[in-house]
This record gives C-alpha cells, sequence and structure tokens, in this order.
C-alpha cells in the first residue's frame, strides 16, 4: 500500500505597518489583519515614544521607535519608514521565516476577492511566481453630497459607495519570501518594486484604502501632521487632496460599475501594447481626471460589506 500524501504546508504570513497618532486605523488595522492571520503575526512600528496609541493592540507585537526630531518632512518620513519596515521584514523572512509579509499603512486593508470566496493563505500564493505582487487597489472616497459622516462603530464599507481607481493605490502590499531571496525590495511608500520587475496585478484580492473614507476624519488626522510639518511638506500634500475631494464631488454622477473598471485598470497597468512592462504604468483610460492622469471612478457594490475588521 503506498504511503499517504502529506498535506501542503500552510502558508506562514505575516503584516507590518506604521503609524503616529492615529487610533482609529489602528485599531481596525489590528482588529482587521488579526482576524485573517492572528495577532500573534501582526507587527506596528509606532512613529515616536511621545505618545501612546488607546488602540486595542493586545497580542500585537510593538517596535516603539524615538523621534529625531519633533518636525520631520513627509518624503524623509516615507523613507525612514521604509527602512525601518525592510529592517523588521528581513527578520521575519531570515530570522522567523515567515513565506508572505503583507505591508502597507495603517488605513490600507488587504482583503481577499469575497466573490472567489478565497482566504488570505490561498490568495497569498499569487505572489509566489512573481515574488511581488501589485495589490488591486480602491482608493475609498466619502461622497459629501450624499454620505453623512463616518459611524465608527458601523461597518465602514456599508457607508461608502464610491472609490477611485488609480496607480498610485495599486501598491505593492504583498512580497513572498522567494521574491525577497531574490533581491526583490519596495520603494518608500510600498507604491513600486524598487528596480525594474515584470507587472503582475492581483486577481485574489483588493487593497482598499480608507484614509480618504471621511473627509472630517481626514482634516483632523491631517490637522496632527501640520503641526509637526517641516517645509510644508504635509500642507502641499493636503491641499492636492483637498483639490481631489472637489474634483471627486463634482464628477460622482459618472461614476461606473466596479468590475469593467478594475479589468480595465489592470490591464493598464501591466501592459503597453500587450506586453508585459517592468515598472507599473499610470492609467490613461478611464472617466476622471486625476493629476494629469485618467483614473477609474466607480461605484462600489456590496461584495465588500464585513470584510474589514
Amino acid at each position: 500500500m503506498s504511503e499517504p500524501v502529506p498535506a501542503p504546508r500552510e502558508p506562514s504570513i505575516a503584516a507590518v505597518t506604521h503609524v503616529r497618532n492615529d487610533d482609529f486605523f489602528l485599531d481596525l488595522w489590528a482588529r482587521h489583519y488579526g482576524r485573517l492571520i492572528g495577532r500573534e503575526n501582526c507587527y506596528v512600528i509606532l512613529d515616536g515614544d511621545d505618545w501612546t496609541p488607546v488602540a486595542d493592540l493586545a497580542g500585537v507585537n510593538l517596535i516603539v521607535l524615538a523621534r529625531p526630531r519633533a518636525q520631520m518632512n513627509r518624503i524623509r518620513i516615507d523613507r525612514r519608514m521604509q527602512r525601518e519596515q525592510l529592517e523588521l521584514i528581513a527578520r521575519l523572512f531570515e530570522e522567523m521565516q515567515y513565506d508572505y509579509v503583507i505591508k502597507g499603512d495603517c488605513d490600507e486593508y488587504v482583503v481577499p476577492d469575497p466573490e472567489q470566496g478565497l482566504t488570505i493563505k490561498d490568495a497569498v500564493r499569487e505572489a509566489d511566481l512573481p515574488g511581488a505582487v501589485y495589490s488591486s487597489g480602491i482608493n475609498v472616497l466619502h461622497d459629501t453630497g450624499r454620505e453623512p459622516c463616518l459611524d465608527p462603530l458601523q461597518d465602514v464599507m456599508v457607508q461608502r459607495h464610491l472609490a477611485v481607481l488609480s496607480q498610485s493605490y495599486c501598491k505593492v502590499n504583498l512580497l513572498s519570501r522567494k521574491g525577497y531571496e531574490r533581491g526583490i525590495r519596495t520603494n518608500p511608500g510600498g507604491h513600486r518594486v524598487a528596480g525594474a520587475l515584470p507587472v503582475h496585478a492581483s486577481k485574489s484580492y483588493y487593497m482598499l484604502h480608507l484614509g480618504w473614507c471621511d473627509v472630517p476624519m481626514w482634516q483632523e488626522r491631517n490637522r496632527h501632521r501640520i503641526a509637526f510639518d517641516r517645509d510644508e511638506s504635509f500642507k502641499t500634500y493636503a491641499d492636492s487632496c483637498a483639490a481631489l475631494f472637489a474634483s471627486f464631488t463634482e464628477n460622482a454622477d459618472r461614476a461606473g460599475p466596479l468590475g469593467p473598471a478594475m479589468k480595465s485598470a489592470r490591464t493598464e497597468l501591466c501592459f503597453t501594447e500587450g506586453k508585459r512592462v517592468d515598472n507599473a504604468n499610470k492609467f490613461r483610460l478611464g472617466n476622471f481626471a486625476c493629476d494629469g492622469n485618467m483614473d477609474y471612478l466607480v461605484r462600489l457594490d456590496e461584495r465588500f460589506h464585513g470584510c474589514i475588521g
């Protein structure tokens, strides 16, 4: 009688983020990834030892960094956090032997495609061949003309109905150990792979960016950032965001269905004239003008209800 074939080993997955003065999204991040992969596999870098989170971080691994100065430039913060995250990711892959690492800001949430019925352990295997995968990114926005302010005690995705697909949020949120061992890294902010790598967009999971899902909450978060701003880096960013919100509100009626837009966006991201590219493309075929690009303004469907937290 032949020996039974052993079941494949379950992949080990870690999640990494960094945060400063952002308890709502930090709590949501810990609940979301704690449910997906277990809190013992969640790693949070706290930017600064001058504040104490009130979010529930029971069971989460915390790394507290001292701030080198009171005021900091936004770009330099990104670079500093990138260095810290890459050092942590190196330990997770090399010393702790994780198979996959999900990385991103604390207002970014990787979600296995609800329509396919996948688990996170199914979805991450998509990174095995390319080594790193660009997310199918969805930037959820607050339609202030039709939607009330966010109720923090209720499901965010039930309260929001519109979003924009842009290359900026098709980020590299998923790395595999195989890719890491091949030298694959991300740039500051995690928007692209550092260097040339054939671009693969996920068809197994989405990344929901919620940082702009409530305008009053965004204004309050940004007020804290501007208070510690250097070189007006956060103010410049805030001004560009405010312009986006105004344009979005004016064009909200033009939103189309998510499915066809995401299919087109994935193709644009990865291909030029039918050939796979080594650096992710900006979008040109959408219905929403933004920063010189033509992004996709879309309506969200019910598939995302209950998928976060």
